[in-house]
């Protein structure tokens, strides 16, 4: 009966150990998948930062001469 009683307690560890190894793994995925989406908002916003500051220098001379049209109705 001892060895009955052994190897129904291996089971339970085994699979009480394989389930906790498989919470702690999902545990770390899910905090790493949004650690990324947290670096992936912030890096886009950077990226459309820069995407508008190219654009102003780009078109400065254009606005300043529409700007200066603009003030030249009033």
């Amino acid at each position: 009966m001892d060895a009955v009683y052994r190897i129904i307690g291996i089971i339970v560890c085994g699979l009480g150990g394989g389930l906790l190894c498989v919470a702690i793994v999902w545990f770390l995925g899910w905090l790493v998948c949004c650690a990324w989406a947290a670096f992936s908002n912030k890096f886009r916003a950077v990226c459309k930062a820069e995407s508008l500051i190219f654009e102003y220098r780009k078109y400065h001379e254009q606005f300043l001469a529409w700007l200066k049209l603009s003030e030249e109705e009033k």
